[in-house]
């Protein structure tokens, strides 16, 4: 059997490992089922908390996308965002689960910051409805942070600078995360103007048997405060880390030692 559907060239199904074949028939399956769950609502947000290490209180939360499968399990995002990215919806649920965080969080005093990737800014519909939003809604705005990834920032430095300034201009701030993973080029930082650095979790988890990585958070502590960017450090799982972290010169914690995600923000 003879088929064309992998990267565009002929190639002899006969020919593919079972492993290979296995893969691309879980994401068939995969693929159809985020669009059931995007037809019938089942692509929700859930809530995890920040603390705010100088008032020992929760006045963050990030939104984390999660899909409901049929039999109500819910699916992370490393379960499912890789194949999403490649599907004709994923604008529409980029721009889903912003506007239903605009909504969740109106009548609330919390701020809340929303996960983008670089495919989000580079969409022109996508960028349209963000903008339009923010510009409707000033007061949720100014509570409002957006989140990029470091690597997916460098992409495109000029596009990304672009649409951050039309966000700050309506008052959103804006997070570089996961920055620190693969000891990353302090250059980065220093290209985009960022409110929020979030500290890898793989820093995080590894803080209380490695020095090098203490050596690298009290790093970019030192950088941020001469960018007076505001630190927030992910991964916090353990009371261990918890006072570890307390110690150092950082503005927010996140975790499951904090409070793990959830349809509420009740913790």
């Amino acid at each position: 059997m003879i088929s064309k559907h992998h990267y565009g060239e002929i190639v002899d199904v006969s020919e593919i490992e079972d492993s290979v074949y296995k893969k691309y028939a879980n994401e068939i399956t995969l693929s159809q089922q985020l669009r059931l769950a995007f037809l019938d609502n089942r692509i929700i947000a859930y809530y995890q908390p920040i603390m705010d290490l100088k008032t020992n209180k929760i006045t963050k939360y990030e939104v984390l996308m999660r899909v409901k499968d049929i039999n109500s399990h819910i699916l992370s995002p490393g379960d499912f965002l890789d194949i999403l990215k490649e599907m004709y919806i994923y604008p529409e649920v980029t721009k889903l689960i912003i506007k239903n965080s605009f909504e969740f969080f109106k009548n609330s005093k919390y701020e809340f910051s929303i996960n983008l990737s670089f495919a989000d800014i580079v969409n022109d519909d996508t960028k349209a409805f963000i903008l339009a939003l923010v510009k409707e809604y000033p007061e949720i705005s100014s509570r409002c942070t957006f989140e990029l990834l470091e690597n997916e920032a460098i992409l495109n430095e000029t596009e990304v600078n672009e649409f951050f300034e039309q966000l700050h201009i309506q008052g959103v701030k804006i997070a570089l995360d996961d920055f620190g993973v693969g000891y990353s080029n302090y250059d980065t930082i220093f290209k985009f103007d960022i409110d929020y650095i979030k500290i890898d979790g793989s820093l995080t988890e590894s803080i209380l048997t490695s020095p090098k990585s203490m050596v690298l958070v009290e790093s970019i502590i030192t950088v941020a405060r001469k960018l007076n960017a505001k630190i927030i450090v992910e991964y916090v799982s353990s009371k261990d880390i918890y006072e570890a972290i307390s110690k150092m010169d950082v503005d927010y914690v996140q975790g499951y030692y904090i409070g793990k995600p959830s349809e509420s923000l009740e913790h």
